[in-house]
């Protein structure tokens, strides 16, 4: 995304006397183009960039020129650094090390609590590094996709990969498509990075934004029902740590109501079928039909 590599351009600057555009442009993996259009975004946004022509020239901060500690405020800072503490619990990462170490330099108040999101480290952290070193050097990944029905091949020109609501996802141009698509990189299975590369730039796209601007859409066009809920007392653990406390009725003298709206989706009775036999559904009557179907079956797996 162009913050991150805008500020990859500061940093570079700050470490080095002189830097060239074609220098800046395959440390990015990106096009000369787009380094010049960043440096005039910075030199717009207040940053003493100084361009120098010729076979010796480039780009270089003023000299004496600094960071300021000012130029962001000490809460723009604490989230810089928390975002990268948080994301290296994802990931480990040389780079997002050595960015932490920056900012840390920058900020210097006190320790903030970060995000701890290690468990979900060990499942999708080395596909993580794979697919980025894919997307630098321009490589084809091919591996199989788990879907609903069955196990798909797929041979993708990855573009980015991005983390979003708790899990990661790379963005891609699979073969023989006419546009990219998303893959959840927990249904990647046996991701291997092939030896020749591609020549298509992407540079244009940006995942992240597309998968939020496709989610959002998605969130306005489903039909949700109102669900009331039945827990007796002794779950109130479980019931505060699943559902937010403005949907929990705690005026039972034995027990909790939940009422909360949710797709009528698959996924939303096996949400209510996680609580067992502690959980009561009381209406709609359609949805508590269908609770009682998949109890049913589960039924006749265990006892015929």
């Amino acid at each position: 995304m162009k913050i991150e590599r805008l500020l990859k351009i500061i940093f570079i600057l700050l470490n080095k006397q002189k830097v060239t555009a074609e220098e800046v442009a395959k440390h990015l993996a990106v096009s000369t183009r787009t380094v010049y259009r960043d440096m005039d975004t910075l030199s717009l946004a207040g940053f003493p960039i100084y361009s120098e022509q010729g076979n010796l020239g480039g780009y270089r901060l003023i000299e004496g020129y600094y960071f300021p500690h000012s130029y962001f405020t000490e809460e723009d800072l604490r989230l810089i650094k928390e975002t990268l503490t948080s994301t290296m619990t994802l990931h480990t990462d040389k780079a997002l090390q050595n960015s932490l170490a920056k900012i840390t330099l920058l900020n210097e108040s006190k320790p903030e609590n970060s995000i701890d999101f290690s468990f979900l480290n060990n499942r999708d952290g080395v596909k993580v590094t794979d697919i980025r070193q894919a997307i630098k050097d321009k490589k084809c990944l091919t591996f199989y996709y788990a879907k609903k029905e069955q196990l798909e091949t797929k041979k993708v020109k990855p573009i980015q990969v991005f983390f979003y609501h708790l899990s990661w996802y790379l963005f891609g141009w699979p073969e023989n498509e006419t546009k990219p698509k998303f893959y959840r990189l927990s249904r990647i299975h046996e991701l291997k990075v092939g030896n020749a590369a591609f020549t298509e730039s992407f540079e244009y796209l940006d995942g992240y934004q597309e998968f939020s601007n496709w989610m959002k859409s998605l969130e306005s066009e489903i039909v949700k029902i109102d669900i009331v809920l039945r827990f007796p007392l002794i779950s109130s653990q479980e019931v505060f740590d699943s559902f937010p406390e403005t949907n929990i009725d705690k005026s039972g003298v034995d027990h909790l109501l939940v009422r909360i709206s949710y797709p009528d989706e698959e996924w939303v009775v096996k949400l209510i079928l996680s609580f067992g036999s502690q959980v009561e559904v009381l209406s709609p009557k359609s949805f508590k039909n269908k609770i009682m179907a998949h109890i049913e079956k589960m039924t006749r797996i265990y006892f015929t």
